[in-house]
């Protein structure tokens, strides 16, 4: 479904059954982080501190590069195995997301300038990196969650989701999901760093918009074997965090946001290349109502030790769902069900716990079998050359022979070659004449 940026004062007419329609109660993203408010311990103010009620972990991997062009925004996507904790969202019961659930790394958008502000500043460029619940994948597959603790769960949210998958209308990706947003926001500084060397591989391969979005096509871009999104976050962990929404039609509430406080740097270079191609491609900063959601604010003193043994829980948590996986293939083989039900497992368990697939596999056979044709092309050439020289060599010699016999024949019938002896004759005889007339006179004198 086609949305623009420049018109998001339109969405909630344009999408009017969605959370874009807003009201006083409304926990809409992105905001604006006014820091005088954070709490300084000797008095209560609007951003309270919870350094252990909302800790976050963070354990990414290197992976592959899928970049799109979404609603004229760079976006990539990586492949699983990236994951965080994050706890948070603890409490909250609008969003009912399960306090041990984990989210896997999904995608990340490029905006220019950011969407969220500081202190009513705005800056260069913000990157989101979308993280999904695990939870509620594990849940479309096994009908429960990680823990079994189904009581922190929304089953209205679940039918939700089960209605719109099979729609086949989503106005965005993320409709029907849930799960935690990490801002990062960047100014023009440096040329270096880990920031431009992450963007350097792609920045400049990033396709043009399509007319429409189902026309978008995907690009796997080769890159370092060391790329990966923990190169995108900054050396200081403190962050902001609050619940919020999808800053994109639906606007779904059902996403918690991090802000990393510390700015990064950006080269200029690279914010030139975003602007010229897709500047403006944020959201309005939307109402905050402190009655109604909370910001809080996490300095992170310790958080290289904690992350250590966080990404350990990670771990085993991820390995319990791998073991749950395996139980269903086995219980569905076992009570022989049919092919479809097995293959939803099997996919699932591929693509959350094995190397992904080429995201273009599906949506662009097309395209695959014609680079696949050219390549075998390519191969076939080389290993052919000579034999391809030889023979346009003996093609080009045999029409010079054609072409040759040709023209002698044509002179044979039309008498040209008796002709032009003649003439050849004739031209002699006036040159001996002449030159016998000149030695005459000299002779004579």
């Amino acid at each position: 479904m086609n949305w623009t940026y420049d018109r998001d004062n339109e969405w909630a007419e344009d999408f009017p059954n969605t959370q874009c329609k807003t009201n006083e109660n409304s926990r809409q993203s992105p905001i604006n982080i006014d820091t005088s408010l954070i709490d300084s311990g000797d008095e209560l103010r609007n951003i309270n501190s919870c350094n252990l009620g909302c800790q976050l972990s963070i354990n990414y991997k290197p992976s592959s590069c899928h970049v799109i062009n979404e609603h004229n925004t760079p976006t990539v996507y990586f492949d699983s195995g990236s994951y965080i904790s994050f706890n948070g969202h603890s409490g909250d019961d609008n969003y009912k997301i399960n306090r041990t659930d984990i989210f896997e790394l999904h995608k990340m958008t490029i905006h220019t300038p950011t969407m969220h502000s500081i202190n009513s500043m705005k800056y260069d460029v913000e990157i989101n990196l979308y993280h999904y619940s695990l939870g509620d994948m594990l849940q479309e597959i096994t009908g429960d969650v990680i823990e079994n603790n189904n009581s922190n769960l929304n089953s209205n949210n679940k039918s939700n989701i089960k209605k719109r998958d099979k729609s086949g209308t989503k106005i965005s990706p993320e409709e029907g999901k849930r799960g935690v947003i990490i801002s990062l926001l960047y100014r023009i500084g440096n040329d270096n760093g880990e920031v431009n060397h992450f963007l350097s591989q792609f920045i400049n391969k990033i396709p043009l918009q399509a007319s429409k979005p189902e026309d978008a096509k995907e690009i796997n871009v080769p890159v370092d074997s060391d790329w990966s999104a923990e190169q995108l976050l900054p050396v200081n962990k403190a962050f902001f965090t609050y619940p919020g929404s999808l800053p994109v039609p639906p606007c779904e509430e059902n996403w918690y946001w991090i802000v990393f406080e510390e700015i990064g740097q950006i080269s200029k270079i690279f914010f030139e290349t975003l602007r010229i191609g897709f500047k403006n491609n944020i959201r309005a900063v939307q109402n905050f109502n402190y009655d109604n959601r909370k910001i809080s604010y996490n300095n992170n003193p310790n958080f290289n030790r904690h992350n250590k043994m966080e990404i350990k829980k990670m771990e085993k948590i991820i390995k319990n769902a791998k073991n749950k996986i395996r139980k269903i293939q086995e219980e569905e083989k076992s009570k022989n069900q049919t092919k479809r039900t097995l293959s939803k497992a099997e996919k699932y368990y591929n693509s959350l716990f094995a190397p992904k697939k080429d995201k273009c596999e599906g949506s662009n056979n097309n395209n695959n079998l014609e680079e696949k044709k050219a390549l075998e092309s390519s191969a076939w050439y080389v290993r052919h050359r000579d034999l391809a020289r030889a023979v346009v060599l003996m093609i080009i010699f045999g029409l010079f022979i054609l072409l040759s016999v040709k023209v002698a024949n044509y002179s044979v019938t039309s008498d040209l070659l008796p002709k032009l002896i003649s003439e050849r004759t004739k031209l002699q005889q006036n040159k001996d004449a002449i030159n016998n007339s000149i030695n005459s006179l000299n002779n004579n004198e």
